[in-house]
């Protein structure tokens, strides 16, 4: 119980467990048929990101929490940076990307021409939608 900081987790962890397995409890079957499911990568995983996106003249911890907060909030997936951050790259470049903007200016000069051309040659067409006539 000499350990520092979260370290202690682990002993109490076990210490708990040791405790249900003497009094018959439900939570000791649970853990043994369960027992891959629990480990402590995701605590540990958070705190070292935290560590690294975190001041190191943070000394107080409320400012750690408010830190924390804000770690968390960027590594989930919300609706906020969906809607601004762009995850796929461009897939044109260079060249690609070129032939592309020809291609879409030679299309609308060629379809603006057109309808240019065909001014007062339109006419209504009516189409009826009821049977039998």
């Amino acid at each position: 119980m000499r350990r520092k900081n979260y370290d202690k987790a682990p002993l109490i962890f076990l210490s708990d467990i040791i405790y249900w397995e003497t009094i018959g409890h439900p939570l000791f079957e649970c853990m043994q048929s369960n027992l891959p499911f629990f480990n402590e990568y995701f605590v540990e995983n958070f705190h070292s990101s935290l560590r690294r996106q975190t001041s190191h003249k943070i000394l107080n911890h409320e400012g750690l929490r408010k830190d924390a907060f804000v770690v968390d909030a960027l590594r989930k997936e919300n609706n906020f940076s969906n809607s601004y951050v762009q995850k796929e790259q461009y897939p044109w470049k260079g060249k690609k990307l070129q032939n592309l903007i020809f291609l879409t200016g030679d299309f609308l000069l060629n379809f603006f021409s057109q309808l240019y051309n065909n001014q007062n040659k339109s006419y209504i067409v009516e189409y009826n939608t009821r049977k039998g006539d």
